[in-house]
């Protein structure tokens, strides 16, 4: 039943996107991944939500982001939230700084995440590369991150671009460290939906995750990711 609550809730942001905010100023993206995590304490978990941007001005957007997940071994709903300001430095790179926050699973605010960071797209080439602190009620955490893709264009019967990437993020947590490195691939369906395919090894490769995301994109899309816990870490 959870999971058809998560489906449908997704749909209707889906739906929306296609109406009237895809004849608007507002540009997004919104997305279902599935995530299958074997090492964790959980069979597999969901996430589901969406960016939205707005034009300010030629050179300024304004990014919102919101992020649920669920667990399978849980019935809780853990939603993240937050904005970025984004400047376009030049037509291929964009710089940002951003505030999110997330709530446990009892919907009361849990971290909330300060940081910067920078994109670059040159139309075969992209890379981002973002820095967080995070203020939480115990040690400082930092989260920090960097990935970079290659387009394919033209690739036979698809509709659009196919996209190799490969990151790295890691969270700094006092004296403890966790890294996670992953691959994947992105590949347009349709001129709007994008199915998206990762793979990943995280502390040393003692866990591992693979996940699974179909996501809508209208207008030009979402600039960058959400950048708290569950967006940086989806298999932990």
């Amino acid at each position: 039943m959870k999971l058809v609550h998560t489906i449908t809730a997704t749909a209707i942001m889906a739906l929306g996107a296609t109406g009237a905010l895809a004849q608007s100023a507002f540009d997004g993206t919104v997305g279902l991944t599935y995530i299958s995590a074997p090492d964790d304490g959980y069979d597999y978990a969901l996430q589901f939500g969406g960016s939205l941007m707005y034009d300010i001005s030629p050179s300024f957007d304004l990014q919102f982001d919101l992020l649920g997940a669920t667990y399978s071994n849980s019935s809780n709903m853990y939603l993240s939230y937050g904005a970025h300001v984004i400047y376009a430095l030049n037509p291929n790179t964009d710089l940002g700084a951003y505030v999110e926050a997330d709530t446990t699973g009892s919907g009361t605010l849990d971290w909330i995440y300060i940081g910067a960071e920078a994109g670059y797209n040159s139309g075969s080439i992209e890379a981002e590369t973002f820095a967080t602190y995070a203020i939480t009620d115990s040690n400082p955490v930092y989260l920090v991150g960097a990935q970079i893709g290659y387009n394919f264009d033209n690739l036979g019967s698809l509709p659009g671009q196919m996209q190799v990437y490969g990151g790295y993020t890691v969270e700094i947590d006092g004296s403890s460290q966790t890294d996670n490195i992953y691959a994947g691939v992105k590949s347009d369906i349709t001129d709007s939906l994008e199915l998206d395919l990762r793979a990943a090894s995280m502390e040393s490769g003692s866990s591992r995750y693979f996940s699974l995301g179909l996501n809508y994109n209208f207008g030009k899309g979402a600039r960058f990711a959400p950048r708290t816990y569950y967006a940086a870490l989806p298999g932990y």
